[in-house]
């Protein structure tokens, strides 16, 4: 009797601490950070001449944003690259600059505009920020970084006019051996965002069925005294 009274209680045990992990296992196990929303993200890529391209990304947090721009030349031919976004985008669906089918905005566009930076283009495109780098230094030039940081009042949110999705990004860019600069644009696109730390499949299935195996095993025991 006391063997049986034993056996029921070990039995209410099992049951009772394989049900605990149970419920466990169906939540967000402890010690990993809660799932956070995606950070708004968008990008414009400007493809250049001899495979040479251009990379901008920009992050949108709550409170600030964050930029970079990467360059890849595979031959290592850049002599200099400025940049600016503000733009009006590009329609064709080209790296042309479409508005600078403007001849007054052509005509804006100085054969040393690389060294000296892009500004003053007036009705033609409010640069909301710009940049400019000398190249010559640099013998890798494969996935560069040339450009970075974080800041406020630019956007990818909101309605306003310095919200920079939708606009271009220009880039300016001369090589090394002495060719004429080249002038290309890209539009600044939002991404498509992926969820940052997804959570974790629920395994609860498994442990189910380790409450069956035990609870049939266990009541096959008691079965087995009880007709002795």
């Amino acid at each position: 009797m006391n063997a049986l009274l034993l056996l029921l209680y070990l039995f209410y045990s099992v049951q009772t601490a394989v049900c605990v992990v149970d419920k466990r296992q169906d939540g967000r196990p402890a010690g990993l950070p809660p799932a956070v929303p995606d950070i708004p993200s968008a990008s414009a890529y400007v493809s250049l001449e001899n495979g040479v391209s251009t990379l901008f990304q920009f992050k949108q947090y709550s409170e600030n944003f964050e930029y970079s721009l990467q360059f890849d030349s595979p031959n290592a031919e850049g002599s200099c690259l400025s940049w600016a976004i503000g733009f009006p985008s590009n329609d064709n669906g080209t790296n042309l600059c479409t508005f600078l089918e403007n001849p007054s905005c052509m005509a804006l566009i100085k054969k040393d505009m690389c060294k000296t930076g892009i500004r003053g283009f007036g009705f033609c495109g409010q640069v909301l920020g710009s940049g400019g780098i000398l190249l010559d230094g640099y013998d890798d030039q494969h996935q560069l970084t040339i450009d970075s940081g974080r800041g406020t009042g630019l956007n990818i949110l909101s309605k306003d006019s310095h919200n920079v999705v939708g606009k271009s990004l220009m880039i300016i860019y001369s090589p090394k051996n002495g060719a004429p600069q080249q002038v290309a644009c890209g539009n600044i696109q939002k991404d498509k965002s992926a969820l940052i730390n997804p959570d974790i499949p629920q395994s609860s299935a498994s442990i189910k069925n380790i409450l069956h195996i035990s609870s049939t095993i266990l009541v096959g025991v008691v079965l087995y005294f009880i007709s002795s």
